[in-house]
């Protein structure tokens, strides 16, 4: 016999090894894209975690100073009823007495004013007024108080200048 002369594509499929089917998964190169993909879908999901804590911290504070806002809001509005109260006082449209709560609108009793009058021991028209403002239609309920000298000059008479 003799022996037949052979290409050198023939040589090299002799001399490779072909593996079975279910051998080939375990190829290098089949597991790398396998853990690539595996990484791939751990930092999307470690994304969307980190994301998610994040906007729950932010809603948090958002909630935190929309509630703050609000209670300043409802405090700057007694502190001003209060000094209205105050003005009027020393205008003379209130008289200078002691007033238990009286609601400032008929239809809405959820705003109160107080006025205490108390006499200064050293001058007897000389009177500390304190003016306090209660709002109970927040969702927390405020109040605000102010405390001022007034001088009491008592009744005016017809034709007298009263300062």
């Amino acid at each position: 016999m003799t022996p037949r002369p052979t290409s050198r594509r023939a040589d090299a499929a002799a001399r490779r090894e072909v593996s079975p089917g279910p051998a080939r998964a375990n190829r290098p190169s089949t597991i790398k894209k396998r853990k690539a993909k595996g990484a791939a879908l751990l930092e999307v999901v470690l994304a969307l975690t980190l994301f998610v804590m994040s906007a729950a911290v932010v809603g948090s504070c958002l909630r935190g100073a929309l509630g703050t806002a609000n209670d300043l809001r409802a405090q700057g509005e007694a502190l001003n009823l209060a000094e209205t109260v105050l003005t009027e006082l020393n205008a003379g449209v209130l008289a200078l007495d002691a007033v238990p709560a009286t609601p400032f609108d008929e239809d809405d009793p959820s705003r109160t004013y107080e006025i205490a009058v108390e006499p200064i021991a050293d001058d007897p028209s000389l009177k500390r007024v304190t003016v306090t403002v209660r709002l109970t239609d927040a969702l927390r309920p405020t109040s605000c108080r102010l405390t001022q000298w007034m001088l009491d000059a008592g009744p005016a008479t017809a034709g007298e200048f009263v300062p």
